[in-house]
């Protein structure tokens, strides 16, 4: 595990994570709601592939528990500095 001090998704998620990384991350961020299915999951009113997930736990973003995908703090981190929130 990287502390969250070096890790490269932290540090600079827009540089680290692609589009649809990014796109997952803010989702999770903001929708409360999602399932897996049998191609992946539904965040929300977003569909994203399984391996998008699994990249973002490898990078510790996020932790599945069950059938939830929640932000870990890197996570909560990486996506306030996507939205301009932290710098």
């Amino acid at each position: 595990m990287t502390s969250i001090t070096e890790n490269p998704a932290v540090i600079d998620p827009r540089k680290a994570l692609n589009p649809t990384q990014r796109a997952a991350l803010g989702a999770l961020a903001f929708f409360r709601y999602q399932h897996r299915d049998a191609n992946g999951w539904r965040v929300g009113n977003r569909k994203f592939k399984h391996p998008t997930i699994v990249a973002l736990e490898s990078m510790d973003l996020v932790r599945r528990r069950g059938n939830r995908i929640e932000l870990t703090q890197a996570g909560t981190i990486a996506s306030d500095r996507l939205k301009g929130g932290a710098q």
